[in-house]
């Protein structure tokens, strides 16, 4: 018996080899992934709030949104913590999410109705509960207040500059 699972779970010598340095390389970015949620998740927001208007490259915030739940959702799977959680809170948003869905699917497909749908009510909807399963403890929610006060003083600033430009 004690032979079978020895075979069956190789001891770390075995991985010692070049494959086992491989697979760890390739496995590198979905650790830094699933390890750091909370560096994730504001890296995520600072991609999408604080991109340049003038920049024409929106797919950074649909790539920023996809490492974000895949991510959280595979911290959640290693940690086996619930990946859907519904509160109170979640119906409404959830039948709000519904209803703009159903009301588009009879239309035909436009791509910026679509877009519109995603970034008004789904991404939203996920973002709220990804940041219910990330900020969950005391030290990544502090990391959360003061990544909100770093970008409230930012737009403190571009508005105050935006104004010094209008005055001139």
């Amino acid at each position: 018996m004690m032979a079978a699972s020895a075979r069956a779970f190789p001891d770390r010598r075995h991985w010692q080899g070049l494959e086992g340095r491989v697979a760890e390389i390739l496995l590198t970015p979905v650790h830094v992934l699933v390890s750091v949620p909370s560096a994730l998740f504001l890296t995520a927001l600072t991609a999408m709030l604080l991109r340049h208007p003038d920049v024409q490259f929106y797919e950074i915030d649909r790539v920023a949104f996809v490492l974000l739940v895949i991510g959280v959702l595979g911290r959640a799977v290693v940690l086996r913590q619930p990946i859907v959680v519904l509160d109170r809170v979640s119906w409404p948003m959830l039948g709000l999410v519904l209803l703009a869905v159903v009301s588009l699917a009879g239309r035909p497909f436009d791509h910026e109705t679509w877009s519109l749908l995603a970034s008004k009510f789904i991404v939203p909807f996920t973002l709220f509960h990804l940041a219910g399963m990330v900020f969950a403890d005391e030290k990544s929610f502090r990391h959360f207040e003061v990544f909100s006060l770093a970008v409230l003083a930012y737009l403190n600033f571009t508005a105050v500059a935006f104004l010094v430009a209008l005055i001139r």
